[in-house]
């Protein structure tokens, strides 16, 4: 190994390459940020089906879901979450 000398093919990272890689408390709500994006804003699915699409584990996805409480509405016992928070206020004033 030459001192001084960076592999290309290995480059150098930073603390946020460090952070998107390892820390929960960063790569759980960007799952959920990237998912709400990607239904876009007139889309919908059930959460469990969200969390595995997504990869975000159930126990982890529970301790950051209230950061996205307005995109979340629960319908028949079961949770939803839409694309924009403006879906979920229309959809729970839906008559049930």
């Amino acid at each position: 190994m030459s001192k001084g000398k960076v592999n290309p093919a290995n480059p150098v990272k930073s603390v946020d390459d460090f952070r998107k890689a390892h820390d929960q408390s960063f790569i759980v709500p960007e799952r959920f940020r990237e998912g709400i994006k990607g239904m876009g804003p007139n889309g919908w699915m059930y959460l469990g089906d969200f969390m595995r699409q997504y990869k975000i584990n159930p126990q982890q996805g529970a301790l950051y879901r209230k950061d996205f409480d307005g995109f979340i509405l629960e319908a028949d016992k079961k949770m939803i979450i839409c694309g924009s928070t403006k879906l979920a206020k229309k959809l729970r004033d839906v008559p049930k």
